[in-house]
This record gives structure tokens, sequence and C-alpha cells, in this order.
């Protein structure tokens, strides 16, 4: 009799597993896309998909996942994800807030970490972890060194903990990076006063988003006979260069950056650079119109 039941149990876990399967491999994933698009598209970000397919159950993978802001005349590229797998926390499917974990290559490194969607709310939090992504593929670095602005090259690992409103603003997060090293070449407009590359052996940096701004608590350039330390506050704007930073910037050479430390100093408070080579000022205004400050 035992042996019966268990003939029986068997064949219909196995046929509900080969339903399922079937099922699942069968689902129409370019609709799915078309409609994850849409629904993640309808406040200020954008989203596109390139393809979607089923990984190994459970999961999902995504291909050539491209996230950007929805501005009048522009979209710039916030993400751009090569590869992208997820799958959910299956507990969390039993309760009002929904999990899911993800990872993927980023800009040529890792991106892995879960994001969880509370029904409640409508608020979704997101837990990131970066690895080794080459931030000089970002579109947005791209675009200054082409238009030979400024040239950005390093490899950034860090942490980032953000949640976001159900009409998708940023209303809460924090921010701890590294990267090693970083190197910064000035273009055309600031040659003249940093006329060679700036190496940072360590850059690293804390930032903290209230309600209306990041409060920056530290970014550090740590690098050969230099030192650079940036702090203040960002008040984010509609668009990227309208943004309100209030910046307080101390900068420190013994003898290698003495010449462009002095430039910068009689730019930003009309004074030559002190005995001790350092220089501090403030920069306010509009990102697309700062003036430094005493």
């Amino acid at each position: 009799m035992w042996r019966t039941i268990f003939k029986i149990s068997a064949y219909v876990i196995y046929g509900l597993a080969a339903f399922i399967v079937f099922v699942y491999l069968l689902l129409p994933y370019d609709l799915l896309r078309q409609r994850a698009v849409e629904y993640m598209s309808q406040g200020p970000i954008k989203l596109d998909i390139a393809s979607l397919s089923p990984a190994l159950l459970p999961g999902l993978n995504l291909r050539n996942v491209r996230v950007s802001l929805r501005q009048p005349n522009t979209s710039p590229e916030v993400l751009y994800l090569q590869t992208l797998r997820t799958w959910p926390h299956w507990l969390s499917l039993l309760s009002p807030a929904k999990r899911f974990g993800f990872t993927g290559q980023l800009y040529n490194g890792r991106i892995s970490g879960s994001v969880q969607y509370t029904q409640r709310d409508g608020t979704t939090d997101w837990d990131i972890n970066l690895e080794n992504v080459d931030v000089s593929r970002h579109a947005l670095l791209q675009e200054m060194q082409q238009k030979n602005q400024l040239t950005v090259e390093g490899r950034l690992s860090g942490t980032a903990n953000t949640r976001f409103t159900k009409t998708g603003q940023l209303a809460q997060g924090d921010i701890d990076f590294d990267v090693q090293p970083a190197i910064f070449t000035p273009g055309a407009l600031f040659h003249a006063i940093v006329p060679n590359p700036i190496p940072c052996d360590n850059l690293k940096g804390t930032a903290v988003r209230t309600r209306r701004e990041w409060q920056i608590q530290g970014v550090t350039c740590q690098g050969d006979d230099i030192l650079i330390d940036l702090r203040g506050t960002l008040r984010p704007r509609g668009t990227w260069n309208a943004s309100v930073p209030n910046l307080r910037i101390t900068a420190k050479s013994d003898s290698a950056f003495r010449t462009e430390l002095n430039n910068l100093s009689q730019l930003a408070i009309q004074r030559p650079l002190g005995e001790d080579g350092e220089v501090k000022f403030g920069l306010r205004g509009r990102l697309d119109n700062l003036r430094p400050v005493r």
C-alpha cells in the first residue's frame, strides 16, 4: 500500500514539476520585457532592456539594461549593465514585502545585491554592492572626456543603500565607495591651472541622502605628496546641471603639486599659496555656474 502511495505521489510531483518547467520555458518573455519597461518607465526613470530570457530555475536573465533619466531634451544615462540575473526570495512572496536578489556585469565590473518592494506604500529598497567597476566607461564621464573637460580613470568598489518612493523619487540613501587608484586629468578649460594629471592612490568617500539633499561627509584623495578633502552638501534639482552644491575643499602638497595648488589658490581666493602648501576654499552656486568663495 505504501509503495502504491509513494508511486502515485512521485508521479504527481513529477507531473507538476514538468508542467511548471514547461510553462516557465514557454512564457512570452518578449511581452514580459515590454511590460516591465512600460511599468518602470512611468516616472522620471526610463528603462531599456535588449533581451529577457529564463535562467536556471528560478530566475531571469537580462542583457543590455540601460537606466536613464527622463528629461525634456535628453535622457542622460544613469546605469548600463551588460548582463543581469535576478531571482525571487521565495519566503518573501508570501509577505507584503517582495524581495529579489540580483547579480550582473556593470562597466566590466560586478554588481550584486537585493531589492525589496513593499506593496503597502509602494517604496522600493535597494542594497547594492559594487566590485572593480571601470568608472571611465560611464556615459557621463565619456562625454566629458570627448568634450575635453575631464578624464577620470579608476576601478570602483563600494556599497549603496537607497529607498525610492512609488513615484521613483529618491527618498533616502547612503553611499560608501573606494577607488584604487584614481587618476584625474583636467581638460582644456583647466589645463593652464592644473596641467598635469592628479593621481590618487586611494580615493574614498561617504555620502548620506536626506529628504532634500546629499550630505557629503567626506571625499578624500590621498596620493604621493597630494591630499584633497571635499565635504559639504549637494541639493539635486530637476536637471543635473541645475543641482546646487555647497562644498568646502582642502588641498595640500609639500612639493610635487605646489605650482598647481598655487594657481588654484590665486584663482579661488586671490592669494598665493601659503608656506604650508595648503589651500582652502568653497564652491557654491549651480553646477553649471560654480563660483569659488573663501
